[in-house]
This record gives C-alpha cells, structure tokens and sequence, in this order.
C-alpha cells in the first residue's frame, strides 16, 4: 500500500498531465472550469503530500482548500451541463438552477441536523469539530454532484445529444472521479474517525488511472473527425422531439 505522501503526488502528476493536455490541446478555454479544477486538484494534492497529517499546517491547510474544491466542484458541473445541452437553453438554465437548489438544500440540511444532534464526544477534542462539519458540508455538496452526473450520464445514454468527443469524454471522466469522491465519502462516514487509509488509497488509485485515461482520450478539436451525415432513426427523430419538448416546457417555465 503507497504511503500518504506517494498517493497524493502520484494522484498530483496525473492531474498536471491532464491540464498539460488540455493546454497542449487548445482545449483548456472550451473547458476553463475544468481545467481549473484539475489545476487546483493538483496544488492541494501536491501541498497536502509534502505535508505531515499530524502536523497543524496540514489541519488548516486541510481546512482552508476543501470549500474551494466543493466550489470549482460546482462550477465545473455547471460548466458540463452548460455544453451537453448547448442546443437546449431550457433544459440548460433548469439544470442549473436545480443543481444550485439541490446543492444549497443538501447543504444547509445536513449542517443544520448536525448541529442540533451532534454530541460532540471524542470528535469535540481539540479542533476536531472543524473537520468533522468541514467533512460533513463536502459529503452534502459532493452527493449533490454526483446525483446532478448521474442525471446527466442518463441522458447523455439515452438521447441522441451532439455533444462532441472531449465533451463526452471529460462528462464521463469527470462523472467518473466525482461518484468515487461520492463513494469514499458513504464508506469514510461509517468510519470511527471519518477516514480509513486504506479506501483512501484505492479511491486515490482509481482517480490516477480516471486522470490518465481523460487525458489520453481528449482530442484536438481540429483533429477531430465530424460525424457522418446520416438520417435519423425513427427512434432518434421521437427521443429529439421529446428533448424539443421538454426544453420548450422549461424554457417557458424559468422565463416565469
């Protein structure tokens, strides 16, 4: 099993080669939030892994680039809600707006429970307290997320949507990190001390092969081979006018 520090820098490498690409690629302004994302993704593992956990500028350091990661998190689920459904304005600004209801709701509920039920005990030593709702507030945020992915890979499986090859591939390879961090998060709850190594690292092994793999499957958009014209299936042509259909209910709906 790697130590602490090995996992986290090898899980740094991967993230640096995966925004390398995106710039190398000319891809990093179709995808800003994503690419920043990768980019912090990188620092906080880098700074993390050179660091001591029992050391108290690891704590706050800890402390201080969570919400950060929760927030460009969002942004760049917002981001790939905004380019999967680039045709459907409607659909686009009801994602959206849901994503946001979704995220706030989960959030201020499972800060509000915990701190009307929680007893504190072995956990209220010391500055434990910070972690234990800084960790509660990203499991709220990071389940919200993965539910807004899951929708979305439901659709990208369903529906003939035009998306593009880096689109898809970076809604997959980033559907696939975010419902790991969604994952480690449910079992690390059930955790004594709201961690265990040894899921850590499995789940920071899997996030290296997810970051290598996006990056040799992104394409430069000039390369990319455009799809053959071809007519619609019978299926096709209903499941787009359904799509048409829904966009035109939403889009009236947020316009309200």
């Amino acid at each position: 099993m790697l130590s602490h520090a090995a996992a986290e820098l090898l899980q740094a490498s991967a993230a640096v080669a995966a925004v390398t690409r995106l710039l190398y690629l000319n891809l990093a302004k179709q995808f800003p939030a994503l690419t920043a994302f990768l980019a912090f993704l990188a620092v906080f593992d880098i700074g993390l892994g050179l660091q001591d956990q029992r050391s108290v500028s690891y704590f706050w350091s800890y402390i201080a680039l969570e919400p950060v990661f929760c927030i460009l998190g969002i942004l760049a689920v917002r981001e790939l809600l905004a380019l999967t459904f680039r045709e459907y304005p409607g659909i686009r600004t009801a994602g959206r707006w849901a994503m946001y209801a979704c995220t706030t709701l989960s959030l201020g509920i499972s800060l509000s429970v915990t701190g009307l039920l929680w007893g504190g005990g072995a956990m209220a030593r010391a500055n434990s307290h910070y972690v234990y709702y800084v960790e509660i507030a990203k499991r709220s945020v990071v389940f919200s997320l993965a539910a807004v992915l899951i929708t979305l890979l439901v659709f990208l499986s369903r529906y003939p949507l035009d998306t593009g090859v880096n689109t898809m591939v970076c809604s997959l390879a980033f559907s696939a990190l975010f419902l790991s961090e969604a994952a480690r998060l449910l079992l690390d709850s059930t955790m004594e001390h709201l961690s265990n190594q040894a899921i850590d690292r499995i789940q920071e092994g899997f996030i290296f092969i997810c970051l290598f793999g996006w990056t040799l499957f992104l394409q430069r958009e000039s390369s990319a081979k455009p799809p053959p014209i071809r007519i619609p299936s019978e299926r096709e042509e209903y499941l787009l006018h359904q799509l048409d259909s829904l966009n035109e209910v939403l889009a009236r709906a947020v316009r309200r």
